[in-house]
């Protein structure tokens, strides 16, 4: 089994804390046709912000060439073409444009990855100069990680990410170092069937400053489940999903500030998935 790319290290801890968690209303519908073509449209109304929508559709060729076009209701149409297990396998490229009908091609990038057994290793060059290259290696029990990303034009490196992780059963620990400098690191672990706990912690050198945060979610039941967070600031997170009927799924969330519960910093939100 191919290690988790480099993004990919201490995803499931982050996972607790950044899913289930929609701000303002939110609507996400999806469905496929007979051909294989998906169909993806889905809205935000954020407080103070507007009406964001995209709606996406995605086709995959039986030679293995997909194609992913993505129209933004700011007039930007994003498309990706990828060609996957070409020309050896294990290795995936694809081309990703960024245009408007007003303005032409407003960016242009190359990505790729590679991955077997013991490596996973990723890149994208952008039009704009700015090159990323990260890998990741399992030793055992371990995964070992770096990412940089770098200028083209002369500018050495922008940032640079080393990353361990360790799993060993339903126990997931990893540690990220960025720029030298700052510290995060993360726990997951599944402590049943139903439930799983997460705890990101967090460490600036240069500002000594640091931040710790604890979340859960439990499963009720086959069609329900909770999640709860609350950080080093004392803002409280509150989830609940459920799957109304088939393809129907609910969720609606609340963070409240409890050092402050008479300000304005409490937010709420709402989201309904439609699939077929």
């Amino acid at each position: 089994m191919a290690p988790p790319k480099f993004a990919d290290i201490g995803k499931a801890a982050r996972d607790i804390f950044g899913d289930d968690y929609p701000f303002g209303k939110k609507l996400t519908l999806k469905t496929s046709a007979s051909n294989g073509m998906t169909f993806k449209v889905e809205g935000q109304n954020v407080v103070g912000k507007g009406v964001a929508a995209f709606i996406e559709t995605k086709f995959a060729h039986s030679s293995g060439v997909s194609i992913k076009e993505k129209w933004h209701t700011n007039n930007v149409v994003s498309t990706e073409i990828s060609v996957p297990n070409k020309p050896v396998k294990g290795l995936n490229l694809a081309l990703l444009t960024d245009c408007s009908p007003a303005n032409g091609l407003m960016s242009l990038a190359v990505k790729g990855d590679f991955k077997n057994d013991a490596l996973f290793t990723d890149f994208k060059v952008a039009s704009s100069g700015s090159t990323c290259i990260g890998a990741s290696f399992a030793v055992k029990d371990f995964v070992l990680g770096a990412q940089g990303t770098f200028k083209l034009s002369g500018g050495g490196a922008v940032s640079t990410s080393l990353a361990v992780g360790y799993t060993y059963d339903n126990l997931q620990i990893a540690t990220h170092v960025v720029n030298g400098s700052a510290v995060r690191g993360s726990i997951y672990q599944k402590t049943s069937d139903d439930a799983s706990v997460g705890v990101l912690f967090s460490w600036n050198r240069a500002s000594n400053e640091s931040d710790i945060a604890v979340g859960c979610r439990v499963k009720l039941d086959d069609n329900t489940h909770v999640k709860a967070k609350i950080d080093k600031s004392l803002v409280l997170g509150l989830s609940y999903t459920q799957a109304l009927r088939k393809n129907v799924a609910f969720t609606v969330s609340a963070t409240a500030n409890t050092n402050r519960m008479t300000s304005d910093d409490h937010k709420l939100g709402a989201h309904i998935t439609f699939s077929a």
